[in-house]
């Protein structure tokens, strides 16, 4: 039976490395290591005088890169000298093959193995990338290393989350969402760029992302219909995929449908940024090219009128500049 892990040792002074690790443990080790994501963690140079790692671990503690044991890559062994700890935290949960720690995975070898943090020159990257974040953590709370853990560790966690929800449950999703038509995956064209949209009637936030980001999907636009009525028509922001016409188009319909006199709302107005007075539900935000019905919470937000039918087809016409003018050549 595996043993209950109530504390884990480490040094004082924490790495990017020493944390992805952590984070590691604490999210897919508690089946082989029961207790190791409430561990109290403590902080101390080098184990306790005349005990070893693996008679610290029978009594229920583990210690993380010291003390020549399973989890310290310093220890002079040739298999070890090109791990990092986060290396030899995957192989031992037998993760080697599981997408969701590869980003952290190169992310703390790049850190410790390259000594590169934030590769980006750009001086905003510089300043809040992770791992200079880590050393003003270290300076800051030098005297309070669980300090730095309780604010580190649930980044990194969330990060963790996100890429196994990625890489298993979302895909599982999709897939069924698909068989029972609740998503639909359309084509148009915008001048000569091929557009791909994925409409999804779900909840799930990270559907979207999901669909951007997969290889065999790589939707450009993502119209996504909340269990509310709420409906978010979200980009692939590298793909610059013109809005405009959708947005006026969306606007016109909302309109229609809400008995609004056209004459009412000024033509200037209908490809504005943010909210039009009297069609509030359609939100054009220009910084994330994207037309928000409330977002992924909608909470007071007014939900559209259009039916999702209705909302693909304003889709279709809006993306395509000829279509749309031809479709709604008295507004524009």
């Amino acid at each position: 039976m595996p043993k209950q892990i109530t504390t884990i040792i480490t040094h004082p002074h924490f790495q990017a490395d020493t944390l992805a690790a952590l984070a590691i443990l604490a999210y897919f080790g508690e089946q082989k290591y029961p207790g190791i994501g409430e561990a109290a963690i403590k902080f101390t140079a080098e184990l306790p005088a005349g005990q070893t790692g693996d008679q610290l671990e029978q009594a229920g503690t583990l210690a993380l890169d010291m003390g020549h044991g399973r989890f310290d890559h310093h220890r002079g062994d040739r298999t070890q000298e090109k791990n990092c700890l986060t290396d030899l935290v995957i192989s031992d949960l037998g993760l080697s093959g599981n997408p969701a720690v590869q980003k952290i995975r190169q992310w703390a070898r790049r850190d410790d193995l390259e000594g590169k943090g934030t590769v980006s020159a750009d001086t905003l990257d510089r300043a809040f990338g992770l791992s200079g974040l880590i050393q003003n953590l270290n300076r800051r709370y030098k005297d309070d290393p669980v300090r730095i853990v309780q604010i580190a560790l649930p980044v990194l966690e969330a990060h963790l989350w996100e890429e196994d929800m990625r890489h298993t449950s979302f895909p599982e999703e999709y897939k069924s969402l698909k068989e029972t038509g609740q998503v639909e995956e359309l084509t148009v064209f915008q001048g000569k760029k091929l557009i791909k949209i994925s409409a999804i009637e779900s909840d799930t936030s990270g559907l979207v992302g999901y669909a951007r980001a997969n290889g065999k999907i790589k939707a450009d636009v993502i119209i996504q219909k909340l269990s509310s009525g709420h409906v978010n028509i979200i980009t692939n922001q590298s793909r610059e995929v013109d809005l405009n016409y959708l947005v006026a188009i969306l606007r016109i319909e909302e309109a229609r449908k809400k008995r609004i006199p056209f004459d009412a709302i000024p033509k200037r107005e209908l490809t504005a940024k943010g909210k039009v007075a009297g069609i509030e539900e359609w939100y054009f935000d220009t910084a994330a090219n994207s037309i928000q019905n409330g977002g992924i919470r909608p909470e007071s937000a007014p939900a559209t009128n259009l039916t999702l039918e209705e909302v693909k087809k304003a889709v279709i016409i809006g993306l395509d500049p000829l279509a749309a003018q031809e479709a709604y050549s008295k507004f524009f």
